[in-house]
């Protein structure tokens, strides 16, 4: 008799939270990509936090060693990719936006958007090693350069150049991510020799963007700082090219 009372009350103060918990489950597999063979690519060491809501997720493109945060969102269609390249770190709350939308006459915003029904389509690309802040959006015509770093609650519909600071709506460059001297150490340790950019260019890219704009990099780390980077790397395989 006692048996019986146990099991009434175990279903009676547990099933409810099990079946909760298994909907949720369900419901998150359905929604969410949660496996790889659901992405396009998803590169070594990458991560995506749920929950984040891929559209096409077949037509996203994740490289090694990118993290990105959760409650984000990748609106695209099958006509449009987001390739994201190595080293790039993406906060919460992230929106990317591919499909642009046309007011077309006689056809109703609710079928225009929705079925992509005269849409301009484009790729988006956000390059190696560029870092996001929170509550960002990106909107068709973003593409995002090597380097930048795209502030809190900014909006973006236009090419970043490579290094850039930028931050507001419509984002504008503020400042560069380090000097000349700066990224081509950084680059030494970052990225193989024939993947690095010349002086020369760097130079081009400083005259054309960052005349008499700061920059928000440094170069030194504590020693246990410089001890825990190479634990780290050493961890994730990250090759040493200094």
């Amino acid at each position: 008799m006692r048996s019986k009372k146990k099991i009434k009350r175990f279903i009676k103060n547990y099933l409810p939270t099990i079946s909760s918990y298994w909907n949720a489950i369900r419901a998150i597999k359905k929604q969410y990509i949660i496996s790889e063979k659901k992405i396009g690519k998803l590169g070594n060491h990458s991560y995506i936090s749920l929950p984040t809501l891929l559209a096409v997720s077949e037509n996203i493109f994740i490289d090694d060693y990118v993290q990105i945060h959760t409650n984000s969102i990748v609106y695209n269609s099958l006509k449009e990719k987001l390739i994201i390249k190595k080293h790039t770190a993406i906060s919460v709350n992230f929106v990317a936006i591919l499909a642009k939308h046309i007011p077309t006459a006689c056809i109703p915003h609710s079928i225009l958007g929705p079925y992509h029904i005269n849409d301009v389509h484009e790729d988006m690309i956000i390059d190696e090693e560029v870092w996001i802040g929170a509550n960002v959006t990106l909107l068709p015509g973003a593409s995002i350069g090597r380097g930048a770093v795209i502030g809190s609650c900014s909006l973006v519909n236009k090419k970043i150049p490579p290094y850039a600071v930028v931050v507001g709506i419509p984002a504008k460059i503020i400042a560069s991510t380090f000097t000349i001297d700066q990224i081509i150490e950084h680059e030494k340790a970052i990225y193989p020799e024939n993947e690095r950019f010349s002086k020369e260019y760097l130079v081009q890219l400083f005259a054309e963007h960052f005349q008499e704009k700061k920059n928000i990099g440094i170069s030194h780390i504590s020693e246990e700082d410089r001890i825990l980077l190479q634990t780290v790397k050493k961890e994730l395989n990250i090759p040493n090219y200094e």
